[in-house]
Formats: C-alpha cells, sequence, structure tokens
C-alpha cells in the first residue's frame, strides 16, 4: 500500500507540536508578516497566512482521526476551506455578526477571494508532504 493511502496511526503528540508550529507561523504571518515577510512579492505575502490557515485544519484533521489516510483527509481539509472560502460570498447579519467576533473572523474569514484557494492547496500540500515524511510506512 502506498503511504499516501496507508492508515497507520499518527503520533499524537508529534502532531499537536506541528499543530502548535502551524498556528505560531500563522499568528506570526499576520502580526509580524508587513515587516519580516517583505523578500515576498506583496501578493504572496499575504496569502502566506491563509496557505498556514488551511495548514492547520489538515493538522487538525490528522490528529482528530489518525489512523485516516492521508489522501482522505487531504481532499476533507480541501473541501472544507473551499468551502469556508465560497461562504465569504455569503453576508447575512448573522454570520457577519460571528465573523465580528476575533476567533468568528479567523475561522470564517470576510471576503472571497480566488488566490486564497491556491494558498489552502499549497498549504495542505504542506502537511501532506511532512505527514508522508514523518509517519512510518507500512513494509
Amino acid at each position: 500500500m502506498t503511504p499516501l493511502l496507508h492508515s497507520r496511526s499518527r503520533n499524537v503528540v508529534i502532531y499537536a507540536l506541528l499543530l502548535l508550529a502551524v498556528l505560531t507561523l500563522g499568528y506570526g504571518s499576520r502580526h509580524f508578516g508587513k515587516e519580516y515577510l517583505t523578500f515576498l512579492p506583496p501578493l504572496v505575502a499575504k496569502r502566506v497566512g491563509d496557505a498556514l490557515w488551511a495548514s492547520a485544519v489538515m493538522t487538525i484533521l490528522c490528529l482528530i482521526f489518525r489512523r485516516q489516510s492521508t489522501l482522505r483527509l487531504a481532499t476533507t481539509a480541501t473541501l472544507i476551506s473551499f468551502a469556508i472560502e465560497f461562504s465569504q460570498r455569503y453576508h447575512a447579519p448573522w454570520i457577519d455578526h460571528i465573523r465580528s467576533y476575533p476567533l468568528g473572523a479567523i475561522i470564517l474569514g470576510y471576503s472571497f477571494y480566488w488566490l486564497d484557494l491556491v494558498a489552502y492547496l499549497i498549504g495542505i500540500s504542506l502537511i501532506v508532504i511532512i505527514d508522508l515524511l514523518i509517519r512510518p510506512s507500512e513494509r
């Protein structure tokens, strides 16, 4: 069975540390990105946080569903990320009220932007690569 499809359990400690690293980098990219990501084109620098957001979604799924295949989790993370991005086109008072809180804004975002979809794919792919490198393969 290929590593992308195998279902060996993931190490909770490793993935919790990975999630902590992703969240820390995501926080840093939002709060210090203008100062420290100046080597990147502005369009790319603005998407770093979005890629890390999707990386966090993928990592959380890896933590919750430790025996699921990488491919299944990557597909689920992509569907979740894309659904939330497309939901940003919807602006009813109740959902905008949720978005007015910091956690609601982080989870739901504010406005649709198609380049975010590309950033999500990059962020999820990063965790897929890490997952394939650190998980024991079935031999």
